[in-house]
């Protein structure tokens, strides 16, 4: 049966604005009230926020597993498109489980976002996802730290849904009117409805507890995979290792190792049931070492 170009590219335009408001793995809220704010998403001078979600914030439907946060959602009261002159988000740990008194939260911010030009739709009542450039290694019995920076945008800004927490500081903006950078100005206990796409770290297994006499990055296996393989990987003395998954265009797309690890042999699992089919690439770091293998991912 023939499927004519136009009937072909309608079925595609209906995929493409389906996946643009995609549900989250994980979220706080979902619910068809709240409070509307137009911080971030929709002062056309610019806004900056900083927003502290407390360990376990993440709980449907299922609790968030600590691993690479590979998307951040928001969910729009008021829908709307706008383009922004400088867009940025930043993320990170802590253990505390309110924000700082009387100034921003200081504590170590990692950039997972940066655009001069970002364009952002969004629909009422549907989650809107950004895609993370840079995948955040996610602790869930820590606090999470969201900083949102927009310096200016042209169009029809989004109005994003809240949950007010009384007597709580769980989220900070600066003085307004203001330009960017912005000068803390308030806070509150205003909580965003947020969802959050994770990659799992499931965990380094030790193979040998023998010292092994160099470094060593085994080939993946399975290889082919569907969705998970595991890395083998061997180091003569402690180290710090990273394992970083990059895709065909050189974006990370998953960290499975990223801590302080005794000498020895051991072996990673990876899941890659968010990702799609291709090749991938996979980097050890350890001191000076690195080392690079491909391998493919088949659904």
């Amino acid at each position: 049966m023939k499927i004519s170009l136009h009937i072909l590219l309608g079925f595609l335009w209906i995929f493409t604005t389906v996946t643009l408001h995609a549900q989250p793995q994980y979220f706080n809220y979902d619910v068809s009230n709240g409070t509307n704010n137009s911080f971030p998403f929709n002062v056309t001078t610019g806004k900056t926020t900083q927003t502290l979600y407390l360990p376990g914030a993440f709980t449907q439907p299922t609790p968030a597993p600590s691993g690479d946060i590979t998307k951040i959602y928001f969910q729009p009261n008021t829908g709307g498109s706008t383009t922004y002159t400088r867009f940025t988000i930043k993320m990170g740990l802590t253990t505390d489980i309110d924000l700082p008194t009387g100034g921003w939260y200081t504590g170590s911010l990692t950039t997972v976002f940066d655009s001069t030009g970002f364009f952002l739709s969004g629909s009422a009542g549907q989650f809107t996802g950004i895609a993370l450039q840079t995948p955040f290694v996610y602790d869930n019995t820590k606090s999470l730290i969201v900083e949102i920076n927009q310096c200016g945008h042209s169009g029809s800004g989004i109005i994003i849904r809240y949950t007010i927490l009384s007597g709580n500081k769980r989220s900070a903006g600066p003085l307004s009117p203001g330009s960017c950078p912005h000068l803390w100005g308030n806070q509150n206990g205003y909580s965003t409805h947020t969802g959050i796409d994770v990659n799992p770290i499931v965990g380094i297994n030790p193979i040998s507890g023998n010292i092994p006499n160099s470094f060593i990055l085994e080939q993946n296996y399975p290889n082919p995979f569907n969705p998970v393989t595991s890395i083998r990987f061997s180091i003569p003395k402690s180290n710090f290792v990273t394992i970083k998954i990059y895709d065909a265009i050189g974006n990370e797309v998953g960290k499975p190792v990223n801590d302080q690890v005794n000498a020895g042999t051991y072996e990673v699992k990876f899941d890659a049931s968010q990702l799609s089919s291709g090749v991938y690439f996979y980097t050890l770091i350890a001191g000076d070492f690195t080392s690079t293998k491909k391998m493919a991912l088949i659904k």
